[in-house]
């Protein structure tokens, strides 16, 4: 067990030898938010990675322009792939909250 914990470790510590297991995958995800017939300004979209084991990883943050429009990108270096999702926070005064789009 010893031997896995310090070979993982040594992996982690390691950035060449990381790089060279994984991938670099990326995504750019556009789009306009708004609430009944308005947009909405200056809503914080946040763009995640999924993971299983450690806490999911923030891939970029943007706030959407005045006519409620955002584009955001992101990359990750990952062993099997990315599972990118968008987190949007915001009150459109008729109950819905924070919504989470896989």
């Amino acid at each position: 067990m010893l031997y896995i914990v310090l070979f993982l470790w040594s992996i982690a510590g390691c950035p060449s030898m990381l790089a060279a297991i994984c991938s670099t995958y990326n995504i750019t995800v556009t789009g306009q938010l708004g609430c009944g017939d308005r947009a909405l300004k200056n809503v914080l979209v946040e763009l995640y990675e999924d993971d299983t084991i450690d806490p999911d990883d923030l891939l970029n943050a943007t706030k959407s322009n005045s006519k409620g429009y955002f584009i955001i990108y992101g990359e990750e270096c990952e062993v099997g792939g990315i599972e990118p999702y968008l987190r949007i926070t915001h009150n459109c005064e008729d109950g819905a909250l924070s919504e989470n789009v896989a």
